[in-house]
């Protein structure tokens, strides 16, 4: 945290942490707008103007703050019906204006920041002389990289940016190297891994080719022969096929799983979402027929459990679509022999390892439809063999994207009704499903009540979240997918898979709120008919249009995702389901494109620092078949 720079309330960018130094008008203000949940304002000013300071859950701070007081705030303004607010913000004392260490800490410990602070320092000292090197002096210098005990106690206690910096570089170094070192060892473990044989029946392929309502694009065919080559090659498949939305990855799925079936064993697609996995059960009967399928939710019946279970451990049902249900102890399959994981960021590896164990070394194909930049996909898939599906099917349509500023919504939605009195459908997506108490954010709920009351009130519109039953969810998404319902107000729930051909029109609510991934990903739900397709981007702030520009300048989702990536860092791809990357210490070394390639330039050298420490880490990592070997690297 850098409490070196003062800004200006009024001069300060929104959404942006920073330091001020203010001056209390009057006594704070606490209220209860409900049980167990208070706001406390209090109005402040400094040299620029006046703005209002305020508290969630934190009625106790009114004993501190005194009217004329003066008191250094650190926190975001931001901006609501034209008044500037602070939010949240930590007092600060003068006499600790540095660039100071921010702590995770558990709400049960009783501790705050000043006491921790107390408590590194004191550990950094203890353990300063106790600091094992691991990189040579020679090695150091090469790279830039400084000591290791110095690069400990900066990255806590900088004596200034520079040092900060040079602390950062050198722990991230040492990180990514490690990290990558033992990626590469789980790969090499991968691929000697003995796999089932597959023969290849062209025929069989072929028919199901002919079937399809449109032609493989070269970039399909490409990955179907990867595909081919792996399944016959003697080794576990172990592949990521990765491409933007629409690009046509299902049914490369389908054509493994379909591997699978020729061979005499069963295939199983696990979804993240009901709705995906009805839809993508949909689909297979289409092609399969419903007596070779079987579906495993957890919302199904004791009875219709009882009779998909059984048909997965006959052998009955060569296709297994499902949500976790797949993986829970009670499943058995007969012969898996292909496994296909949808959406492979939202599964852990955990999860993965439990379905691939339901199987004696099935083939592993896993999907992800976020595009991520190449250098950063060599970290998080480095033990998956990847496919790049980068071209579109023909006939994909370009959804033209628009920012609406807050004072173009009515004219917004009065264009939106003309077009679905004239059959077409329209998403409209928010943040959250229920208002907070303070209002600042468009709800699902509230948003629906509001249409259904004003410009769609004459229209069949519904509402879809998450915390709705099962039962609820797909009555509502089939009577949409069947042209019955004409709006669909929503929250991100249908962010992945769903495929309404008639659906032209997206609009998204608090779009400031999303990460340029997400953006792209809801953005990709409309397209997909040969209607033109729209999507509009209305954003809660009208200062936040200048990062959501450039969904209006490309549809191209690599793009995005490396503007994305280079704006707001991993963050959107390494979520807590990736495992070992996401508990990086420093992983906003991901960011920096440079020093990955370098630390991967040091591997593909065989250049290791300290030869016996990494053999070390092998030795280890050997011994222990099923653990996450990223988690050996840190510890």
């Amino acid at each position: 945290r850098d409490l070196t720079k003062l800004y200006s309330l009024h001069a300060a960018p929104t959404g942006v942490a920073a330091l001020f130094h203010v001056r209390v008008l009057m006594a704070p203000a606490v209220r209860f707008p409900r049980r167990k949940f208070s706001v406390m304002t209090v109005e402040i000013e400094d040299v620029s103007g006046r703005a209002q300071a305020v508290w969630f859950n934190q009625p106790y701070l009114a004993q501190h703050i005194k009217a004329g007081q003066d008191l250094y705030l650190y926190g975001v303004v931001e901006l609501k019906q034209g008044h500037r607010r602070l939010m949240n913000p930590t007092i600060e004392q003068e006499d600790e204006l540095n660039l100071a260490p921010v702590y995770r800490l558990p709400s049960s410990s009783g501790m705050n920041q000043k006491a921790m602070r107390m408590l590194m320092r004191q550990a950094i000292s203890l353990c300063a002389q106790r600091e094992e090197e691991v990189f040579s002096e020679e090695f150091r210098r090469a790279h830039r990289l400084a000591p290791r005990a110095f690069a400990v106690k900066n990255v806590h206690f900088p004596d200034d940016e520079a040092s900060l910096k040079q602390a950062r570089r050198r722990l991230c170094f040492e990180e990514l190297v490690t990290v990558q070192w033992m990626i590469r060892l789980r790969r090499a473990r991968n691929k000697n891994e003995a796999g089932l044989v597959f023969s290849i029946d062209e025929a069989a392929l072929s028919a199901f080719e002919k079937r399809l309502p449109f032609t493989l694009t070269n970039a399909q065919k490409r990955c179907l022969m990867e595909i081919k080559h792996d399944v016959t090659s003697g080794c576990a498949m172990n592949r990521l096929i990765q491409g933007d939305v629409g690009c046509g990855k299902t049914v490369l799925a389908f054509f493994a799983m379909l591997l699978a079936q020729t061979n005499g064993g069963q295939a199983a697609l696990m979804a993240p979402t009901e709705i995906l996995a009805r839809q993508h059960y949909k689909e297979l009967t289409r092609y399969f027929g419903e007596e070779n399928c079987a579906l495993l939710l957890g919302s199904l019946s004791a009875a219709e459990r009882k009779r998909e279970y059984a048909r997965v451990a006959s052998g009955e049902a060569s296709f297994i679509v499902g949500t976790n249900a797949l993986i829970q102890k009670d499943v058995t399959y007969r012969n898996l022999a292909m496994v296909v994981c949808d959406e492979q960021h939202r599964f852990g590896v955990s999860q993965r390892a439990r379905l691939f164990s339901k199987g004696h070394s099935p083939h592993m194909l896993v999907m992800s439809a976020t595009p991520i930049p190449r250098t950063l996909s060599l970290i998080v898939f480095g033990d998956l063999d990847i496919s790049v599906v980068d071209e579109l099917p023909a006939g994909r349509q370009k959804v033209s994207t628009f920012i609406i500023p807050s004072k173009k919504e009515k004219d917004m939605l009065a264009y939106i009704r003309k077009e679905l009195l004239e059959g077409k459908q329209a998403y409209f997506v928010c943040p959250v499903i229920e208002e907070d108490e303070e209002g600042s954010i468009i709800s699902a709920e509230g948003l629906f009540e509001l249409l259904k009351e004003n410009e769609f009130a004459d229209m069949p519109i519904a509402l879809l979240h998450g915390q709705m039953t099962s039962r609820d969810k797909n009555a509502v998404m089939d009577g949409f997918a069947r042209g019955e319902i004409k709006a669909l107000i929503s929250t991100t729930v249908i962010e992945v898979g769903v495929n309404v051909k008639n659906a032209s029109i997206m609009v998204i609510y608090g779009a400031d709120r999303f990460g340029l991934a997400q953006l792209h990903q809801l953005r990709g739900r409309v397209g997909r008919g040969e209607e033109k397709s729209y999507c509009f981007l209305f954003p809660q702030n009208d200062e936040a249009q200048e990062r959501l520009r450039i969904m209006t300048k490309t549809n191209n989702g690599f793009e995005i995702a490396q503007y994305d990536f280079e704006l707001r860092g991993p963050g959107d791809y390494l979520g807590k389901r990736q495992s070992g990357i996401a508990e990086a210490r420093f992983s906003y070394a991901l960011s920096n494109t440079l020093l990955l390639k370098e630390t991967q330039t040091v591997l593909e050298n065989d250049i290791l620092p300290r030869p016996d420490a990494f053999e070390a880490l092998r030795r280890k990592a050997e011994a222990q078949e099923d653990v996450d070997l990223t988690e050996i690297a840190y510890n």
